[in-house]
């Protein structure tokens, strides 16, 4: 994964949680499939993506987690939540909005990606979904 120089912040998240789900997320033999942007994937994905931003915003670890598989709940503490939470407050400022962008897929999950606008500027944000209901986060990348 390449991080933008310009977003050191996302290191500790995707270092500690990321890393560990990529393996999963992960099928050399299938590559994903762009969709267009699939109203009913949006319907699911972006309540949720709204959440994890509202979370950070209100500092809510319990809200942070409330749409995550079993995989995610284990490697999430509050630590890396908290180290999220603060180094995306002190580098890019409050959370404004976001817009999806595009639908990937593929090997069993939904990556759903948004531009999430902060007080500083954009940042991308890819939330991969189990593909199978009831559809829970199984990944998190800021970029």
């Amino acid at each position: 994964m390449i991080m933008k120089k310009k977003f050191p912040l996302i290191n500790t998240l995707v270092v500690m949680i990321l890393l560990f789900i990529l393996s999963a997320c992960s099928n050399p033999t299938q590559s994903p499939a762009n969709t267009a942007l699939d109203p009913e994937i949006l319907a699911v994905a972006s309540p949720m993506a709204e959440n994890l931003m509202v979370a950070i915003k209100n500092n809510d670890f319990q809200a942070f987690r409330a749409n995550y598989d079993d995989a995610m709940l284990n490697a999430t503490t509050i630590d890396t939540f908290q180290s999220l939470r603060i180094q995306l407050e002190s580098q890019l400022g409050a959370y404004q909005s976001m817009t999806p962008i595009q639908i990937q897929t593929g090997g069993g999950f939904i990556n759903v990606f948004y531009t999430v606008n902060f007080e500083k500027g954009p940042v991308t944000m890819q939330l991969v979904l189990t593909e199978g209901e009831p559809h829970l986060i199984s990944g998190l990348w800021f970029k």
